[in-house]
């Protein structure tokens, strides 16, 4: 019996909602247990920055082919096999292929050579705090009033370096004490999921109050209530440096390679 688009997609539906709990549980450990497990943080941070990137275009083409192929027809009476056949192209498998590939040999080479896993985690790290960062650099260093008074050659230069300031400043950081930044690197990664997760929890505690309540302020909370708000990025940040705080005061694990 041929399987539909419709089950197969509700079945899709029903996996990604049970993830929640898996990035909980993995968020967690990272705050709380990263330091036992470095190289777990490091392979991350590797694969993040090098073949991660790749794998997301070709899922991306893949199923932007998938959604062309299923628009506008009944679901429940076509074959999820041939529908997934039809979305696969070569291209984007041979992309995805050369991502895993090339992610793979980053996260040996960022065992091999300690410059390598430096640079992946600084890298990883300095992207993931840029979107806070580039504001106040903008505001207090790259002002446009300093700006204004620099050649066109050269205020490219200085653009460029404010761009790309968080991943060097990381990058540098990372080789000068690498245990210490991999463990906070974790640390952010874990607090991300574990933040991510609890605010998509919040909203869905909170509309549904709303529809129990007739209170006019618990509507208004739950209608504008935003998982993404740049508000959730300080409380990551937060929790981060109580994980990171928990585990040096613990002082369990190594803190190098």
């Amino acid at each position: 019996v041929e399987l539909s688009v419709a089950r197969v997609e509700a079945a899709f539906i029903s996996l990604r909602q049970s993830q929640d709990p898996v990035k909980l549980v993995f968020g967690l450990g990272l705050l709380l247990y990263g330091r036992s497990f470095p190289h777990v943080i490091l392979f991350t941070h590797a694969f993040k920055v090098s073949g991660w990137p790749m794998v997301v275009s070709a899922l991306h083409q893949s199923s932007a082919a998938y959604s062309a192929y299923t628009h506008g027809v009944n679901k429940a009476h076509i074959s999820a096999v041939k529908a997934i056949g039809a979305c696969l192209h070569p291209e984007p498998m041979l992309e995805a292929l050369r991502g895993m590939h090339y992610g793979l040999v980053s996260c040996l080479a960022s065992v091999v050579s300690p410059v390598a896993g430096a640079a992946g985690v600084g890298l990883s790290l300095g992207k993931s705090v840029d979107a806070h960062v580039q504001p106040l650099l903008s505001k207090y260093v790259a002002t446009q009033t300093r700006m204004a008074l620099l050649a066109p050659r050269s205020r490219l230069w200085a653009d460029t370096a404010v761009q790309h300031a968080p991943e060097v400043l990381a990058m540098i950081a990372a080789m000068s004490t690498m245990g210490i930044v991999n463990l906070l690197s974790g640390c952010l990664l874990g607090a991300q999921l574990v933040v991510d997760v609890s605010m998509v929890y919040l909203q869905q505690q909170l509309k549904r109050l709303a529809l129990r309540s007739d209170h006019a302020l618990l509507h208004k909370v739950a209608a504008n209530f935003n998982p993404q708000h740049a508000a959730a990025g300080g409380v990551t940040y937060i929790v981060a440096l109580m994980g990171l705080a928990s585990q040096l005061r613990r002082g369990a694990g190594p803190l190098s390679f």
